[in-house]
């Protein structure tokens, strides 16, 4: 189980907005909303690329959470950082 696993687990944040896409051979869910990808990650050359199909839109109901509200948020997107910097995380893929 990843490091966010539990928190996302526990905390059942809501992505209330996403783009639709279409994954090109190789990449990587990272993170689903449902059962649609929002955190995809691959490379491109020699770089790593990570995208976030999600949005920061939407209002949540009381009682909701929205992603961006999330304990984690901040500390995935540190990660994700990390990743495409080669400086590793994203629990450690590599």
């Amino acid at each position: 189980m990843s490091r966010f696993e539990e928190s996302l687990s526990a905390q059942q944040p809501e992505v209330y907005w996403r783009h639709l896409v279409e994954l090109r051979p190789g990449a990587e869910v990272q993170m689903f909303a449902g059962s649609e990808p929002v955190l995809v990650t691959g490379s491109y050359g020699q770089g790593r690329v990570a995208v976030f199909y999600g949005t920061t839109l939407g209002v949540s109901d009381p009682g909701h959470l929205a992603l961006w509200q999330w304990d984690d948020w901040p500390a995935l997107l540190t990660d994700v950082i990390y990743w495409t910097g080669s400086l590793s995380t994203i629990a450690s893929s590599d």
